[in-house]
């Protein structure tokens, strides 16, 4: 799981900075990532739930997967191309440091508040909220396997469609950090909406809210040159701070869902990432009215 996280989003990212250069066209190019990740969600539980169907089981199912990984590494071995040189001089080894992240929170409040969002923001992925969402959706709510798969297809399509709408959003919230704020407001409803047990309908809201990490990222890479480090080992930061966060925070959701089933309202256990939305819009506005702090070392 850390090899395909690390060839997964965390290259693709670095790739497009390159080719962007860290620019404002990065957000659009990244939404328009989540929108193709966004149709594979759609076609997964199709698939899978096809090929269990037809009797060939769990087995056959991760023997798909398998085959279709395979067709990907091929695809892209013939087609992709490196996006910068890479030169034996530019290799750090303080980029390997795994505990590099600690960084963010010493180079000034405008990073420190930009870290803080990065992990908030992880802490209320999807991938994260999954067990809550299926064991709420099947063991309290009596979903069967088919309801369940046919949520998640249309979870996958509701990220297509804002992974399309963000550009035309950003002009008309007036940039990054309206569209932000916009997609902490989404996904608070979308949250709450949840608590309650209505799953469809909390999916609307979230064609802008599940956008919501995607100016992060750009935000983090400007600030990586005031920090003195390039866009690649940035990348490396968060991308180990993101496995602290998702180290972390199942154990708060399993506290809140324990929490909630002792209630007799196991959905409220979505009332704790509507908390922590709360507290991103708070990291974002600290960050938005907070100066970058200058750095000597410049990175190109």
């Amino acid at each position: 799981d850390a090899g395909r996280a690390f060839a997964g989003t965390t290259m693709c990212y670095a790739a497009l900075a390159d080719l962007y250069d860290g620019g404002p066209g990065l957000v659009p190019a990244v939404a328009r990532c989540n929108s193709a990740m966004g149709i594979g969600m759609i076609l997964a539980p199709l698939l899978s739930s096809a090929v269990a169907l037809r009797g060939g089981g769990p087995r056959a199912v991760l023997a798909a997967g398998a085959a279709m990984t395979a067709f990907q590494f091929v695809i892209e071995w013939r087609l992709l191309r490196e996006t910068r040189s890479c030169r034996e001089e530019d290799f750090k080894y303080s980029a390997m440091n795994p505990f590099g992240f600690v960084r963010l929170f010493l180079h000034g409040p405008k990073v420190r508040a930009l870290a803080i969002l990065l992990a908030l923001h992880i802490a209320v992925d999807g991938k994260l909220l999954q067990d809550q969402i299926s064991i709420t959706q099947m063991v309290h709510g009596k979903w069967t396997m088919h309801q369940r798969s046919l949520w998640t297809s249309a979870f996958g399509g509701i990220i297509f469609l804002g992974g399309q709408l963000t550009k035309p959003l950003l002009a008309w919230l007036g940039g990054e950090h309206g569209f932000s704020s916009a997609a902490h407001i989404t996904s608070l409803l979308a949250f709450l909406l949840y608590s309650r047990s209505k799953f469809w309908l909390g999916l609307i809201p979230l064609i802008i809210g599940q956008q919501r990490r995607t100016p992060t990222i750009s935000w983090l890479l400007t600030e990586a040159e005031h920090m003195g480090v390039g866009r690649a080992e940035m990348l490396t930061m968060t991308a180990n701070y993101r496995a602290l966060v998702e180290t972390v925070a199942p154990l708060f959701y399993g506290f809140a869902q324990r929490a909630a089933v002792r209630k007799g309202m196991p959905a409220q256990v979505f009332l704790a990432p509507a908390f922590l939305v709360v507290l991103a819009e708070a990291a974002r506005i600290a960050a938005a009215t907070t100066k970058s702090e200058p750095s000597s070392n410049h990175v190109s």
